[in-house]
């Protein structure tokens, strides 16, 4: 997913949200990877590592690849996202193992679990 916000854009604009699949989303951001070596600019995308820019590398880019969490990380961020509500260590350690490190898929899993007023979840499926 791409997001892209003109520099001095009024509180009013909104972001603006691509799929790097779609082949229309790519051209447009191919665009405007070109223009930001002269526009004031700032582009920021999240992609899995294994897709690749249809453009070449410019001066003016920066890539910066980020690596899963690890477990504590993790497990410090399921306690934050929970903030007040405690959740089993049983259900953290699920969390851990399901996502995979992928902060966004704990964040979203552990809002899931406090959502359902289980707050619990345990092996392969929740209750």
């Amino acid at each position: 997913m791409a997001t892209g916000r003109r520099s001095g854009a009024a509180d009013g604009d909104r972001d603006r949200r691509f799929a790097l699949g779609r082949p229309l989303d790519l051209e447009l951001l191919q665009l405007l990877v070109e223009q930001g070596a002269t526009a004031r600019l700032l582009l920021l995308y999240t992609a899995r590592p294994e897709f690749r820019t249809p453009w070449a590398s410019r001066a003016h880019n920066t890539q910066i690849t980020l690596n899963r969490l690890s477990a504590r990380n993790v497990r410090t961020m399921v306690r934050e996202v929970a903030a007040q509500k405690a959740l089993s260590e049983e259900t953290i350690a699920t969390v851990v193992e399901r996502t995979g490190g992928v902060p966004l898929f704990v964040e979203e899993l552990t809002r899931a679990v406090l959502e359902s007023g289980n707050a619990k979840l345990t092996g392969t499926r929740s209750r």
